[in-house]
């Protein structure tokens, strides 16, 4: 349960909030951030600047555990 609580707060923090983990994004003037820690992957998009939407998500071996869209 503990990696559960742990890996959110470790992915953001090594995603959006230092600038890492930046992909190539696939849909114009939209930021992909991905962090990967063992069997646990995070995803986080938005898109915009100022006024901006978005989304993360954390999957487990392969399968969806969590999602948050954002306005």
């Amino acid at each position: 349960m503990e990696k559960y609580i742990k890996f959110p707060l470790k992915a953001k923090k090594n995603t959006y909030a230092t600038g890492s983990g930046k992909m190539t994004s696939s849909r114009p003037s939209s930021y992909d951030y991905h962090y990967q820690n063992g069997d646990l992957r995070y995803i986080d998009t938005y898109l915009g600047t100022h006024l901006f939407s978005g989304e993360e998500a954390i999957w487990e071996e392969g399968k969806q555990l969590y999602r948050a869209r954002f306005e």
